[in-house]
């Protein structure tokens, strides 16, 4: 038997063996895996929110994808374009636009990026209307997707209004008696949109309360052993407030000026006259007395405080006289001295004017001319240069005067009345003997 044969044989015998065994199904073909399945990202939302800037404008975006394949996708970069009306103005690339440290989007899962600033530097640029964003993921070996989305950026915000303007308000506290500044004494607004600003005064007792709104309110002032003030303030009408406190526990003694201590000498005709009282420290009031009967005081004899004393002096004889008012107080006083001149050895008489023939209350409106009889005596008649008086009218339409010593006739011009109402003037004469008044009317 051939060697071929012999193999032939010998396989034979092994299939023989094999089917035995009960195998009886010829061998089958491998299943191949199934294919890899490939990530799929959307972009879901965007968010914008723009801002101005020193020179330009900022955009800080915020990205949402959604994975809706079932494969984990990695987010690689992020590309945003910036539109106005269509055309492009500004662009960015985000290459880590995920936060903390992670790019995975997980399989039908949700992703949000980081906020994503883009800068437009370019003050010559518009405001972005729009806004285009690329998203570039990957399966996290070479495959490479993009998913795009748009959107509209919404408009500025509306800048914020400016601040209201604000004012400094400053002042001194001091010492109501001895006026020095009050160190350490403490100012409080006690009202309205500045209640609770305090300041302090420093060693001189000057103070400043800063950035205070416009408002009106009350302002107080205090210190250690003093009364505490107050005061209306309107802020910025008002940028100064002083005050004066006075002390709580120390007996002030009182003390008053009196001015003037020396009226000078009045004529022998005498006349009315006061002096003014001042309280310059203490609480107490005041009297006046006087030791000339031809001193009168002719207001009251007391008062407490800042006041005025009046008083009339009577005519003096041939001598001259000398007199007192004195003016006293729990601690003090004050004297004022009243000295008067002689009256000379002769005298002015009273003055007198006295109608001539015309009549005097009804001028005609034509006009016309008035007629008056003046006097300025003396005793003893020699003297009447002395006692010179002046006659003169009070209007403007009625002319004519001069002076008089002794006697003398004086003649008046009216002039027409052009207004159809009638009107009213003075003829007067007035000299060291006194005054006088005729009234005339004229139609």
């Amino acid at each position: 038997m051939s060697p071929t044969t012999l193999f032939r044989c010998a396989l034979a015998i092994v299939c023989t063996i094999l089917s035995a065994c009960g195998d009886s199904h010829s061998p089958t073909t491998p299943t191949p895996p199934p294919p890899a399945v490939r990530p799929s990202v959307s972009v879901t939302e965007v968010s914008v929110a723009g801002e101005r800037l020193t020179t330009g404008y900022g955009y800080r975006t915020v990205v949402h994808v959604r994975e809706s394949a079932g494969a984990a996708a990695t987010v690689v970069s992020i590309d945003l374009t910036f539109r106005h009306e269509g055309t492009p103005i500004v662009s960015s690339r985000h290459n880590q636009p995920i936060a903390e440290g992670t790019s995975v989007c997980p399989a039908s899962g949700t992703l949000a990026t980081k906020e994503l600033v883009t800068v437009d530097n370019d003050a010559a640029h518009p405001y972005a209307t729009t806004i285009q964003v690329n998203v570039t993921y990957s399966d996290g070996a070479a495959f490479t997707s993009t998913a795009s989305a748009s959107g509209d950026v919404p408009p500025l915000p509306a800048p914020p209004p400016p601040p209201p303007p604000t004012y400094t308000l400053t002042g001194v506290i001091t010492d109501a008696e001895t006026h020095a500044g009050i160190e350490g004494a403490r100012l409080e607004v006690l009202g309205g949109v500045n209640v609770g600003r305090t300041a302090t005064t420093d060693r001189s007792g000057t103070y400043e309360l800063r950035d205070l709104l416009a408002d009106s309110f009350r302002l107080r002032a205090s210190a250690n052993d003093y009364f505490s003030g107050e005061q209306g303030i309107i802020v910025p009408a008002n940028p100064r407030a002083d005050f004066e406190l006075r002390r709580t526990a120390v007996d002030i003694p009182c003390a008053y000026t009196v001015a003037p201590t020396d009226i000078g000498i009045v004529s022998y005709t005498g006349g009315a006259f006061s002096v003014s009282m001042t309280r310059t420290s203490g609480t107490c009031s005041w009297q006046a007395a006087t030791d000339a009967a031809w001193i009168t005081i002719t207001s009251s004899t007391s008062g407490n405080g800042n006041g005025s004393l009046e008083f009339r002096i009577g005519e003096s004889s041939l001598n001259s006289r000398t007199g007192t008012i004195t003016i006293s107080w729990n601690g003090g006083s004050a004297r004022v001295t009243v000295r008067q001149g002689p009256r000379p050895d002769w005298v002015c008489l009273p003055v007198g004017l006295t109608k001539g023939a015309e009549d005097f209350a009804n001028v005609p409106s034509g006009g016309g001319t008035l007629t008056v009889l003046a006097s300025a005596p003396a005793d003893p008649a020699f003297w009447s240069s002395a006692c010179r008086a002046s006659v003169s009218s009070t209007v403007s339409w009625m002319t004519g005067g001069g002076t008089v010593d002794g006697h003398a006739s004086f003649t008046f011009t009216v002039a027409v009345n052009p207004s159809p109402a009638a009107r009213t003037g003075s003829i007067v004469i007035g000299g060291p003997g006194g005054s006088a008044t005729l009234t005339v009317t004229q139609r």
